[in-house]
């Protein structure tokens, strides 16, 4: 029961995050919404025409289309459950999280070495990498 309700309070935290992506445009935009924002623009950027539409982030991108898409909240919960049972076997899966964090990390190098490299962007991933020391 309790990875039951785990995956209950995803899906309710999936869908007020979109919900609140798709709120009035005429409230004042917070440091994540913008956040948000330049998120979307390096995903834009990285899956554009299909290319890495096999690597998690654009896999990822995909579904958050669909689901901004879905007319109904009835479509967006079935989307959501859909999703979430095509997640249950690679959650177990260390080397999967572990090939998804990488698949972030080589969009986010590719999008500041040869992508518009937006400066906010790519200061806050700098930030974050490990030491030159480790060699990525």
């Amino acid at each position: 029961m309790p990875s039951e309700m785990r995956r209950h309070a995803v899906a309710v935290l999936l869908l007020t995050a979109f919900s609140a992506a798709v709120s009035d445009q005429n409230t004042r935009e917070s440091s994540a919404t913008t956040g948000a924002k330049l998120r979307l623009a390096v995903l834009e950027w990285y899956c554009a025409g299909g290319k890495h539409s096999e690597q998690m982030p654009c896999a990822n991108y995909d579904f958050l289309k669909k689901l901004r898409g879905a007319a109904t909240n009835e479509e967006k919960r079935i989307l959501v459950t859909e999703r979430l049972k095509e997640r249950r076997s690679r959650q177990r899966d260390k080397t999967a999280a572990t090939a998804a964090r990488d698949s972030y990390a080589a969009m986010y190098k590719e999008y500041c070495s040869s992508g518009p490299a937006n400066p906010t962007i790519c200061a806050k991933w700098s930030a974050g990498q490990p030491s030159s020391k480790s060699g990525v």
